[in-house]
């Protein structure tokens, strides 16, 4: 029926029921019923618009409604019910309908108030627009209904408030998803204070779930306007509605802000309150969800709700609190267990607060763990003890066996969990058992809930709790969390393996691999989730192990000891494939204490002893706490949940064999520990189990948690197959897996059980010291090789015991009384190479190998090992060996490695009698050789690689470590005084020579008969061999037929192999020579004498064959090497620890050694230097210096010879440094070597050669007395390394080598004289070479060549400084010079006649240079010629037999032509020459003019007159030198006046004729004859002092003068005064006039003192004639003076304030002569000035002045009536061709000539 048919029907039920009571009712109905049926469609229509019609047809249901008839509105509100659920009614209805609902039925009966209900929820879930106050009514009925009194209303209204609750959040759902459109916005205030603008669906949902929060909180609802509501009912609400709408809470702030600021506080207030059960109840479950959903949200609350419910289980209680019902702690272990069953969301709350404990967050997750150990662990009688699981049995007074007490510290991380293990079942649990009588257990059937607790809402009461179901809630917790690990890691784990390739490893149920996860890809999720487990395990893992161990040892069910097994397998799956070492060896260690109980071990040890002392009253211990109901003597025997633990145990081993690595040690200590048990059977008669009884037996003993019902058919799995068989099959499968390691495991694998074997024998022997590491066990063979006997000589050594608690170990198993038949790790050693030949023969499994190889050997090796453990090592050994040389082949072995290590573990074996000599050594000595015979017999044509241990074999009878000279017979001292004693060998060792000659006869053999067998590395072994014999000294003719024919057999052999390219050869050819140089250092002289020359030979001859890789490796190993190892020898103590040398005595020769013994080494040493570098300058120019490490061998070369030079003897020195030359010499011509980026060859050698030289020429260096040989040597190599690459000098290195070569020029120490007067010495003349061939294109290098010749120069007139007597010009002496010399030193005389030619060859090709002005060359060129022309005729001769000139001629030849170009060059370059440059340099060359004019003739008169006319003339030339060089330019205005001044002053002083002859040093007063010039014009200088010394001393001297000697030459240099002053030439007019200026004071004083000196003596003599000279002076003076012209105004300069400005021009006024004779203007016009004054004005300015000057005097003589001097005088002007006649001069004719040119002057 339709909808509308239905309305039909009930609105007839409704006008039937209403006539007689509600007539209006009736109306209404008969009213609608009309319209409906006049037209149904219509009247449809209507309703759902919502028009009058439809008020009309609906109103008689409204009316129904208000009557209060029950039947009426139960009518009703049905078809209002049906209406609107089947939506034919408009929206617009709802307010009318919920209005009458809530006002006109609540108070109806239950049927109206169950169909209120009905159409409430009907109705708001058809109409999805009703809101606000609207909703807020319908919300508000409910909840009054829900406070009726009938439990089916108040339960309905609970279910439908859940309803329309939900409801309402719904549509706030759906208005998120579909937009609120156009709806009202409306705001609502947020508990923080603020607004929110809201659509109606949220501002619904937001409202209502304030008020319920209010409701909770005890608070008036205000939007749903309830008073009050049941506490319990509004969490139920809330409950309701986190649990469908979580996500909702996520979305929207507001909501969330509630949650946080609203119903946190409640809920914690609750969970801290006095606990109501039905309130904790209902708070807990909305905390658990808020948990389960909102922690990621609100994660401080969270934090703070974990906090609260993990110090409810762990029974923490706040301070001053009462403890609270054991409820609480369930509730709490049940929303904990919740929360850990749910794996993602624990990984969620350990990266939200553990993962950041560094921000203050708490580490939850760690927390949690920690409280289920303590909660686990709370009551441990409660849950009882499984004795036999931990083997607790059997600590029992009978069996003499204690509790274990370890010391702590001797244990790792799994030391510890195996005592945590042990502790958590035999110590408080035994305790507790033995002092209450009974024991507890815990299962799921006794101990679970049927209903949880948390899930008891109908109960107002806590409900009963068993005692161990918070046990079982701990214990199902925490296998939750290993689970939980397990299964988000595993999955994961899998996968990426799969994708990695390992499906093989999986297929075969072993985890291939441990993961990286830093390999990993760190934005996969995947990889953040593995990072989580991986972080929760290694924070989580210590209180894991506690807890599931504490457990594993309390008396559980079945299916909770699996459950906890289960537990351990996850946990040990999961820190094993996530590479967490520590935490899986802990679990694998305690589950391995569980699987065989450490008492249990010590059970067995007590047993196999077999005796069992009499029990006595002990004293109250653990021990004796243990429980009544035990047996005093219990059967040693593993249970059926040890045997549970053990293939768990096993499985997980299996699966986690290829990551285990160093932790198969423990699993290999426990399988020996579980073989030992599983193999003992107790002797007959002893204890309660019967002789022969198997462990394990059908009917084993039954635990305590058992006894109480019988076995269940159906076990679990892990229940199943507990017997020996399974047990045994699945340690086999574990070895058999050793068959799928890869190789890096498989190494860790066997080097654990090596590691066990040497522990265990240790153990039980001391004779071990310290457990062998893995290092000691992966070595390769060439470890073996290497020095077999050295590795068993490292175990022969003794140790010092080590205490029980020490040699305890961790398993439990002790040491035992008597050494047990055997070792587990060497047996099951030759099980590995059993099952694992083929893997073995591998290349990639040598290592293996040879650490069991090296382990074997260790054992059988050691001194102290009982002998049936070494027996047990070798038979393992040999049968090995066997095994694998039968397997051996070309396809197996194609290298021959295998084979290899056979032999060499053989030799190793073999080698043992070097340490002792017992019985058993003897014994395995026989077992490997015979073991080598039948491998030689059967196979030894076919050795690879067996020579190389044969070689061995043959130079182990060999010792050269014996021939040093020590004492043989010394006790070797223990290094501690704890060790036991060990044999010492105290007799001398030797090596005996019958040994030596039959092992010398197989050598021969070998070299006769199997060469071409034999292999490039074995014929290498037999070199050694055959060097060995060589070097042994027993048996001279051995050594010599080793060295000598053999070698030379086996050379020629080599160089057959060698016909073309053949590496092999070639590095054998290399090691040949390599191996004979260790034959070059013997200490008989004539041995290495011969293999040097033997090996220089060789390579001489064979040197065009070998390559560069070959000349390389010989230049390294062989040259440089030979080099080396002599240097270390026959080297002065002192020198050789670093020391300087002690200075030699002044008379030694030599420096070094003078024994016979050095001087043959010295020749050695000789001998090497020559041989070497003549091979190496042939090889030089191709192969040598083309060799990569060419340079470093270099420089290493260098060095040896700077050693040999400072350090070694001189010939020696001289040796190396001549080989360096030669080397040098021989790489001209090569680029390679000398041009571009190659130039270390030349710059090593020349940092080098400075080096040396710098320390052999140092002044602080030691007096060492180096040879002019070893000098010589020194130059001529510089020379060469100079002439090879000039082109890298600058002038640091000039500087240097001029340093050096000046060094060695003076080098005063030489003990040996060689002449250098005729010649130069080899010495000088080297360095005269190096200096000439410097290249002057290098700045500044023509500078340091130029001065340091000159130094040269000086160098032979230095010892004769002393006898220059004028200090004027002395030249003061080197600072060389002042060194103390030997009485026979070098004269130099050869090296200065080299020189100053030298010097003005150089400066006539670079006088130009302005640089050598102003650096001061040309000063030291001047300075050096200035010596010997003061000298003169001091000078030393100049040679001895030779006529060679005198060094003071060469001088001054030399510097003749060096003052005309240095002249020129001062003038052209002056604009860029120094001021002060130039001062110096004319400076010094007036000095040096200074020095020869002065200079002492004397020894000139003792000459023949023609040779000294010949000495006049030459020095003549120095004169026309000045005269052409000087004057020109001597006069520039930059020179000072007292410079320039010098010059005529010199020349005045050499002017000089005559001297009183009564007293030669007269020299008159000052006063008598004063200077024409005024005072203040004389010149104020030290040389004006020496004129006027010289003029008064001939001023009026009334007494007989002395002529001087060299008169001519006294004119001449009288002559060239008057030329200063004279216009005779114009050029240079400048500098000439200033010259003059400065010249004439000096001249007109001389000439007046001459003519003043005749005037007075004419007047006091008379007629008497005057001397010759003195009349020839006055002539001469006259004549000079009428002839001499001078610049037009020079006087007048002369006699003004600045002689030098007014000397080119002067000024136009006139000057009036004051009274003191100064000029000085005049005032005025011409006019004013007296007439006088303007005539001696006129005159001074003119040529005559001078003749003006002297006047008076002129006129004097010109008037006098005495006699005059007359001469006949050579005229000036000579014709060219015919005959010259003299002229008569007359002194009175010549004086008035004189005033007649000033009258012509004058125009008078």
């Amino acid at each position: 029926m339709s909808a509308l048919g239905m309305l039909s029907t009930d609105l007839q039920s409704i006008s039937t029921e209403s006539r007689r009571k509600h007539p209006e009712v009736r109306d209404a109905a008969e009213q609608s019923l009309s319209l409906l049926r006049s037209s149904p469609d219509e009247a449809a229509a209507s309703l759902l618009k919502g028009d009058k019609k439809s008020d009309t047809i609906l109103a008689p249901l409204f009316l129904s409604c208000q009557t209060r008839n029950s039947k009426l509105a139960s009518i009703a509100l049905g078809t209002l019910q049906r209406l609107v659920a089947s939506r034919l009614l408009s929206p617009s209805f709802a307010p009318r309908i919920i209005s009458t609902l809530s006002t006109d039925c609540l108070t109806g009966g239950v049927d109206i108030q169950l169909k209120v209900l009905q159409t409430l929820l009907s109705l708001l879930t058809a109409f999805g627009d009703v809101s606000g106050d609207l909703l807020a009514e319908a919300l508000l009925a409910c909840f009054k209904l829900h406070e009726s009194k009938a439990t089916v209303v108040s339960s309905t209204a609970a279910a439908t408030l859940r309803q329309l609750v939900i409801l309402v959040f719904d549509k706030v759902v759906e208005e998120d998803r579909d937009g609120a459109g156009e709806a009202e916005v409306k705001e609502v205030q947020l508990p923080n204070g603020t607004y929110l603008a809201l659509p109606p669906f949220a501002r619904d949902a937001y409202l209502t779930f304030t008020d319920l929060l209010l409701l909770v909180n005890s608070q008036k609802a205000r939007f749903l306007k309830l008073s009050s509501l049941s506490k319990t009912f509004a969490l139920e609400l809330v409950e309701s509605v986190l649990t469908n709408h979580h996500q909702l809470f996520r979305s929207h702030q507001e909501l969330s802000l509630l949650l946080q600021q609203q119903l946190c506080p409640f809920l914690l207030k609750a969970l801290s309150d006095r606990p109501h059960f039905p309130l904790m109840l209902r708070s807990v479950r909305v905390v658990f969800l808020f948990l389960r959903q909102f922690t990621r949200d609100l994660s401080a609350e969270a934090e703070v709700f974990l906090s609260v419910l993990t110090r409810s289980i762990a029974g923490e209680s706040m301070e001053g609190e009462k403890e609270r019902p054991g409820w609480v702690r369930v509730l709490s272990a049940e929303v904990l267990r919740g929360l850990c069953v749910h794996a993602e969301l624990l990984s969620s709350l350990y990266e939200l607060y553990d993962s950041r404990s560094l921000e203050g967050r708490s580490p939850v997750f760690t927390n949690l763990i920690t409280a289920l150990a303590r909660l686990a662990a709370s009551k441990p009688a409660l849950l009882g003890t499984n004795p036999t699981l931990s083997g607790a049995h059997l600590s029992t007074p009978g069996l003499g066996l204690s509790t274990v007490h370890e010391n702590p510290s001797s244990y790792d991380v799994a030391g510890v969990a195996g005592m945590m293990a042990s502790a958590a079942v035999a110590g408080v649990s035994g305790v507790v058992g033995g002092m209450m009588g009974g024991e507890g257990s815990l299962s799921a059937q006794s101990s679970a809930m049927k209903v949880p607790c948390i899930d008891q809402l109908d109960k107002t009461d806590a409900p009963a709790i068993p005692d161990g179901y918070v046990f079982l809630l701990a214990l199902q917790t925490l296998c939750a969390i290993a689970e939980g690990l397990n299964s988000q890691t595993l999955p994961i784990y899998n996968a990426i393996v799969q994708r990695q390739g390992g499906q093989a490893a999986q297929f075969q149920g072993m985890a291939p691999c441990a993961l990286s996860l830093d390999d990993l890809p760190s934005d996969n999720a995947e990889t953040k989730r593995l990072q989580l487990c991986y972080k929760m395990m290694e924070s989580g893992w210590p209180a894991l192990l506690a807890s599931l161990s504490f457990f594993m040892g309390t008396n559980l069910s079945d299916e909770l000891f699996v459950d906890v097994l289960a537990a351990f397998r996850s946990l040990i799956y999961v820190s094993g494939v996530l590479g967490l070492t520590t935490p899986r060896d802990a679990f694998f260690t305690s589950l391995s204490k569980f699987a065989v109980p450490p008492r249990t071990v010590t059970a067995f040890d007590a047993w196999s002893d077999g005796s069992h002392p009499t029990p006595k009253t002990p004293m109250l211990s653990m021990d004796n706490l243990v429980s009544a109901s035990a047996p005093s003597f219990v059967s040693p025997i593993l249970g059926e949940r040890n045997i549970a633990c053990l293939k768990v145990y096993l499985g997980c081993v299996l699966y986690l064999a290829a990551v285990l690595g160093s932790s198969w040690y423990d699993v290999f200590d426990t399988l020996q520990n579980a073989e030992h048990v599983l193999g003992f059977k107790p002797p007959s008669g002893r204890g309660g189990q019967k002789s022969g009884q198997d462990p394990f037996s059908p009917n084993p003993q039954k635990t305590s948690g058992s006894s109480k019902r019988e076995e269940p058919k159906q076990r679990h799995p892990m229940l199943m197959e507990l017997d020996k068989d399974s047990v045994n099959q699945a340690i086999r499968r574990l070895f058999e897996a050793s068959k799928s390691l890869d190789n890096a495991a498989f190494s860790t694998y066997v080097s654990s059980l090596c590691k066990l074997s040497a522990d265990m024998v240790e153990m039980q022997t001391g004779a071990i010291d310290g457990p062998i590491n893995e290092d000691m066990l992966s070595g390769s063979q060439e470890d073996l090789v290497a020095s077999p006997a050295t590795t068993t000589a490292s175990l022969a050594t003794p140790l010092s015991p080590r205490s029980e608690k020490v040699m305890r170990r961790a398993s439990g198993m002790a040491m035992p009384k008597i050494v047990r038949n055997g070792d587990f790790g060497i047996s099951k050693l030759g099980v590995v190479v059993t099952l694992n030949l083929n893997r073995l023969v591998i290349p990639d499994a040598h290592p293996t190998l040879a650490a069991i190889i090296k382990h074997l050997l260790m054992v059988l090796s050691g001194s102290m090992i009982p002998a049936i453990l070494r027996l047990q090592a070798t038979e393992t050994l040999d049968e090995s060996l066997m095994l694998l040389s039968r397997i051996l082949g070309p396809e197996t072995d194609s290298s021959g490695q295998v084979q290899r290590q056979i032999l060499d573990a053989l030799a190793a074996q073999m080698a043992v009698h070097t340490l002792h000599g017992s019985t058993s050594t003897l014994e395995i000595r026989k077992m490997g050789l015979e073991t080598l015979h039948m491998i030689l017999q059967q196979a030894g044509h076919t050795l690879v690689l067996g020579w190389e241990t044969i070689f061995q074999m043959l130079s182990s009878v060999i010792r050269l470590d014996i021939y040093p000279s020590e004492d043989s017979g010394t006790t070797i001292e223990l290094g501690s005084p704890k060790r036991r004693p060990a044999p010492i060998i105290t007799a001398p060792v030797k090596n005996d020579s019958a040994l030596i000659r039959v092992a010398f006869s197989s050598l021969k053999l070998i070299c006769s008969d199997y060469l071409p067998s034999l292999s490039v590395e074995q014929l290498r072994l037999c070199i050694t061999t055959l060097v060995t014999f060589g070097q042994q000294k027993e048996d001279l003719n051995i050594a010599l037929t080793a060295a000598g024919g053999l070698l030379s057999n086996l050379a020629d052999f080599v160089q057959t192999k060698r016909i073309g390219p053949n590496a092999e050869y070639d590095a054998l050819w290399m090691f040949l020579l390599n191996r004979l140089l260790i034959l070059c250092d013997d200490s008989r002289a004539e041995a290495r004498n011969g293999s040097i020359q033997t090996l220089s030979r060789t390579l001489q001859l064979y040197g065009t064959t070998m390559t560069e890789p070959m000349w390389d490796e010989c230049l390294w190993k062989v040259i440089l090497q030979l080099l080396e190892t002599l240097q270390k020898i026959g080297v002065d103590p002192a020198v050789a620890a670093g020391l300087s040398p002690v200075s030699p005595p002044q008379s030694a020769a030599t420096v070094g050694p003078t024994k016979a013994a050095d001087k043959e080494w010295n020749d050695t040493k000789i001998l090497a230097w020559q041989s070497l570098s003549t091979v190496l300058s042939e090889y030089l120019s191709k192969p040598v210096c083309t060799l990569p490490s060419f340079y470093l061998a270099w420089t290493k070369l260098l060095g040896h010879v700077e050693h040999s030079f400072l350090s070694e003897h001189n010939t020696v020195g001289a040796a190396a440094m001549r080989g360096l030359e030669k080397i040098m010499k021989a790489s001209n011509g090569l680029p390679i070597l000398n041009g571009g980026k190659q130039s270390t060859f030349w710059e090593s050698a020349w940092t080098t050669w400075s080096k040396i030289g710098s320390l052999v020429v140092a002044e602080d260096g030691t007096d060492r007395a180096y040879t002019q040989d070893i000098l010589l040597a020194l130059m001529d190599s510089g020379s060469v390394i100079y002439g090879l690459s000039n082109t890298q000098w600058n002038i640091g290195r000039c500087q240097t080598l001029l340093h050096i070569s000046r060094g060695v020029m003076v080098y005063h120490h030489s003990p040996e004289y060689r002449l250098d007067v005729d010649s130069l010495s080899p010495c000088q003349a080297a360095i005269l070479r190096v200096v000439e061939v410097l290249d002057e294109n290098v700045a500044g290098t023509i500078s340091l060549v130029l001065k340091e010749l000159a130094y040269y120069a000086r160098l032979a007139f230095l010892p004769f400084a002393n006898v220059l007597k004028t200090p004027a010009t002395a030249v003061l002496p080197s600072s060389s010079t002042t060194k103390t010399t030997s009485a026979r030193q070098a004269t130099y005389i050869a090296v200065a006649k080299a020189a100053m030619p030298s010097l003005v060859t150089r400066f006539s090709l670079s006088w130009t240079k302005a640089e050598l002005y102003n650096d001061g060359t040309v000063e030291a060129i001047v300075s050096a010629y200035a010596m010997p022309m003061a000298l003169k005729y001091s000078c030393p001769q100049a040679s001895r037999i030779a006529a060679d000139p005198p060094l003071w001629k060469t001088a001054t030849v030399s510097f003749i032509s060096v003052l005309g170009e240095a002249s020129a060059g001062l003038e052209q370059r002056k604009d860029v020459i120094q001021q002060n440059a130039l001062v110096r340099t004319w400076t010094a060359i007036i000095q040096c003019i200074e020095g020869a004019l002065l200079a002492d003739c004397t020894f000139a008169t003792t000459m023949p007159l023609p040779e000294q006319d010949a000495e006049e003339i030459f020095d003549r030339s120095l004169l026309t030198a000045i005269e052409q060089h000087v004057v020109p330019y001597i006069g520039d205005p930059n020179l000072p006046v007292e410079l320039v001044q010098r010059l005529p002053l010199l020349l005045e002083s050499s002017g000089v004729l005559h001297r009183p002859e009564a007293d030669p040093d007269f020299v008159p007063a000052p006063e008598v004859h004063s200077s024409p010039l005024p005072k203040d014009k004389q010149p104020n200088t030290p040389q004006s002092t020496l004129r006027s010394s010289s003029e008064h001393a001939i001023y009026g001297d009334p007494v007989s003068v002395t002529a001087l000697y060299r008169e001519r030459y006294r004119y001449w240099c009288f002559d060239l005064l008057f030329a200063l002053c004279g216009n005779a030439k114009q050029d240079h007019e400048i500098e000439r006039r200033r010259l003059a200026a400065l010249s004439l004071p000096v001249l007109v004083g001389r000439c007046k003192g001459i003519l003043a000196s005749h005037v007075a003596d004419t007047q006091l003599l008379g007629n008497i004639p005057f001397a010759r000279i003195r009349e020839e002076e006055l002539l001469y003076a006259l004549r000079k003076m009428l002839e001499l012209r001078l610049w037009v105004g020079s006087f007048w300069a002369a006699l003004s304030a600045d002689p030098s400005a007014n000397s080119v021009s002067q000024p136009s006024e006139y000057f009036h002569l004051c009274t003191n004779q100064s000029l000085t203007p005049g005032i005025g016009t011409d006019a004013n000035l007296p007439a006088s004054s303007v005539i001696r004005d006129l005159l001074l300015r003119s040529s005559r002045a001078h003749i003006y000057v002297l006047y008076a005097l002129l006129c004097k003589i010109a008037a006098s009536s005495h006699t005059a001097p007359i001469a006949w005088i050579t005229p000036d002007s000579v014709p060219d061709d015919g005959p010259v006649d003299p002229i008569l001069a007359d002194a009175r004719q010549l004086a008035s000539a004189c005033l007649l040119e000033l009258g012509k002057e004058m125009d008078v």
